[in-house]
């Protein structure tokens, strides 16, 4: 990826402090109705893409919750204590690699529900 050709530019409503807990977030941890990570091409400034998260939490103070190595981009979701990799394309498109949180690999669910039934038909 050619350096200096995008920006990535983040906007936010306001934090919820007393947001109710669903869908497995972290109880206690504030939420933002709408976090949006902007691509821009900073030659012309005409936005690319685009990554929203809904009712979640990223730490944009200081760029805490924004890591940037190389072409992939990580986002620390603290409400639901994720971490999304993106990867910026040189075409300006950013592509969902991973998310790592309560399971890491593709697998891990379904690796244990199987040992689950298994111990649920032993017993």
């Amino acid at each position: 990826m050619d350096s200096n050709q995008f920006g990535i530019f983040a906007t936010s409503t306001v934090q919820i402090q007393d947001a109710p807990a669903t869908g497995g977030a972290i109880q206690g941890v504030p939420s933002i109705e709408k976090i949006t990570f902007h691509l821009l091409r900073l030659e012309d400034g005409v936005p690319l893409d685009k990554k929203v998260f809904h009712n979640d939490f990223v730490n944009l103070a200081h760029n805490m919750g924004v890591f940037l190595y190389d072409d992939l981009l990580a986002i620390v979701s603290l409400r639901y204590q994720t971490v999304h990799i993106l990867q910026i394309r040189d075409s300006g498109n950013l592509v969902d690699v991973r998310a790592i949180g309560a399971f890491c690999h593709e697998d891990d669910e379904l690796f244990l529900n199987s040992n689950a039934q298994a111990s649920d038909i032993s017993f």
